[in-house]
């Protein structure tokens, strides 16, 4: 295996070159043998790869002060030959970031309030892009008694398959009547996730999140293991507060439109007797709480930074649904 250099030099076989000419004179006794090699192209991979943080807007060394390391500045260019989320996504969020935190003072304060106005922005254009979706997951909530009305009607849907396809013309036609598109969820979704991926690869390869700490907290480090390493020392507690508070906040994110609702869910459930619909009901409730388990369990092994982008993220979220819903109540009224 050889490592390229920037200027194109193939490290390791040059290695392998000098290696060998230096033995002929001196001795091969006298120079580094294959295994010490291998160690040493070992602790070289992995210490490379233990720095990730390499998304730069100026040459400079970054880092916690214990360890900087010198990083190249990056292009935008460049970002674009290393993949199309990349260049879209990634490099832009990490400039913004590097910008915000130079300018509120590039301390562990200044990456908190970068990260905040970076994630009222994505998240502002979350709302933008998804707004229409959005509206109709809340009229859809909202049409739930006439959609039982109507479920009820086909008891036996779940079975009978000239029953489900009446069901499901019947509620295309509820749907189509108030402008619903039923699968609305699943084009957020496609737009929210190349969004993640690049925010996830934005706070991951900041090198301006590296530098400083907040509370001890270094933003760039995985939170599960801030959380496991140091008990009561350093950022530790400060890394539990921010996985509780994240972890609430989306909880409550997840939760609230239901909650919001929960007088027609009772009415729901008093009208509606057709297993096809409690089924369709509990695979939903079920999807739910397992998209809240995997971002808890991802948490776990992102940096910190994306901990802060996701409660911020859930505040947000928590805002939307309440304006949404009392927009929607209002317009009934």
């Amino acid at each position: 295996a050889t490592v390229v250099t920037a200027d194109g030099n193939e490290l390791w076989v040059n290695w392998t070159i000098w290696n060998k000419e230096i033995g002929a004179e001196i001795g091969y006794e006298n120079v580094p043998d294959r295994d010490f090699a291998n160690f040493y192209k070992t602790q070289i991979y992995n210490k490379i790869k233990a720095n990730r943080s390499c998304i730069a807007l100026y040459d400079g060394e970054y880092g916690p002060e214990d360890s900087k390391i010198p990083v190249e500045a990056k292009t935008w260019k460049g970002a674009w030959k290393k993949g199309f989320i990349e260049g879209l996504i990634v490099y832009p969020v990490a400039a913004l970031l590097e910008f915000l935190t130079k300018s509120f003072g590039a301390g562990g304060w200044g990456q908190i309030w970068a990260i905040l106005v970076t994630t009222i922005i994505v998240r502002g254009l979350l709302v933008l892009m998804t707004l229409k979706q959005t509206v109709g997951a809340q009229k859809m909530q909202a049409l739930q008694p006439e959609l039982a009305k109507i479920q009820q009607k086909y008891p036996n849907s779940d079975t009978n398959q000239y029953e489900r396809q009446a069901l499901a013309q019947a509620q295309m036609a509820l749907y189509k009547k108030h402008g619903i598109n039923p699968l609305g969820s699943l084009l957020v979704m496609f737009i929210q996730f190349p969004i993640f991926i690049g925010v996830w690869g934005a706070m991951t390869g900041s090198a301006s999140l590296a530098s400083d700490s907040v509370l001890g907290l270094n933003l760039s480090a995985q939170l599960g293991q801030s959380m496991i390493n140091g008990w009561f020392k350093g950022g530790w507690w400060t890394a539990w507060v921010l996985f509780i508070l994240m972890t609430a906040a989306q909880f409550v994110s997840t939760k609230l439109s239901t909650w919001l609702n929960k007088s027609k869910t009772k009415e729901i459930g008093k009208t509606n007797a057709n297993p096809a619909a409690d089924k369709q009901q509990r695979q939903s409730k079920m999807m739910m709480n397992i998209m809240f388990i995997m971002i808890v369990f991802m948490s776990f092994t992102l940096p910190a930074a994306m901990g802060v982008y996701w409660f911020v993220g859930a505040i947000i979220s928590i805002v939307q649904t309440v304006v949404v819903h009392n927009v929607m109540k209002g317009r009934k009224q």
